[in-house]
């Protein structure tokens, strides 16, 4: 497969987002050696509390251990491959295979085995790295945000991040004790689609006139002297920003320099005044809104 034939400088083929051999490439070519948000810390705060997600469709545990260390760990056990951990999170002092009754540490290391007589003349015993519960090749934590590759080589996660990693401080440092935490429970929302679509959705200011246009005119229609909590006006602000005309997003350098000049120092503030993202391909979009009301009504101040 020629590969780089489907993208061209002016249009990509379908084939990029529906091909089911290409995107088994990506998960050996990108998932598979990239650095991959897992969680967040908060999510596992005490001894025994453990978080489960996967990596290039291999289950894996974010969990705590007793002295405290962050580990992630295969989530399979070391004897018939079973899945392990079948909740997405609790806490539990250890991991019991529901298969053959093997039982392991938080960290991995196998403790004991069901009827040990029968295995006196294998190789298994308690505590061989062989047959625990492997951790995958390298973890790293930056700020609280947990990351794991499936690789054992490549760039640190610091290297990989470059940056980008501006939007995690920039996040964490804005919160009044200085950590952050995940709180409130998860929203998901599932899509039919390649996951690059979500990325570029992100990067596409064009198309939220036409998706969002019911949102767009309620928010125009919104009084701001109604209360708001503060997410409500969040919202507002982003809606009033996305119903700008489209001939505010079709200005070109030409005789209309200062208005461009005008243009660009509108976008500019506006998209500052309320919503920043940070994407960590392949795995995290780091969205954060601002809660500045003296901003509220910049898309009528600078479009008129």
């Amino acid at each position: 497969m020629e590969i780089d034939q489907l993208v061209q400088p002016e249009r990509v083929h379908r084939r990029v987002y529906s091909d089911p051999e290409i995107f088994d490439r990506e998960l050996e070519k990108i998932f598979s050696v990239a650095w991959i948000f897992i969680g967040h810390v908060s999510q596992i705060p005490n001894s025994g509390d453990f978080f489960c997600t996967d990596i290039a469709r291999q289950p894996v545990v974010m969990t705590r251990h007793k002295d405290g260390a962050v580990k992630v760990l295969f989530n399979r056990c070391g004897h018939r491959g079973a899945q392990v951990v079948s909740s997405e999170s609790g806490c539990a002092e250890t991991f019991r295979c529901c298969y053959h009754g093997w039982e392991y540490a938080t960290d991995g290391t196998l403790l004991s085995v069901p009827r040990p007589r029968g295995y006196e003349e294998s190789t298994v015993r308690p505590g061989d790295p062989a047959y625990g519960m492997t951790p995958v090749p390298r973890v790293a934590e930056y700020r609280g945000f947990v990351f794991a590759s499936l690789s054992h080589t490549g760039p640190s996660l610091l290297e990989y991040l470059g940056p980008i990693a501006s939007s995690i401080d920039d996040m964490v440092d804005r919160a009044p004790d200085g950590e952050i935490e995940v709180a409130g429970g998860i929203a998901r929302h599932l899509y039919h689609g390649n996951w690059k679509l979500v990325f570029e959705n992100l990067c596409d200011g064009l198309h939220p006139n036409c998706v969002h246009q019911s949102s767009i005119e309620a928010a125009q229609q919104q009084d701001d002297a109604v209360f708001s909590d503060g997410a409500g006006e969040i919202g507002v602000r982003q809606m009033r920003q996305n119903g700008a005309p489209w001939e505010f997003w079709e200005i070109r350098w030409g005789p209309g320099l200062t208005r461009l000049d005008t243009a660009i120092s509108a976008i500019t503030t506006m998209t500052q005044s309320w919503l920043r993202l940070g994407m960590i391909r392949p795995s995290l979009i780091i969205s954060r809104r601002w809660k500045r009301r003296k901003v509220r009504n910049e898309h009528r101040k600078f479009l008129g």
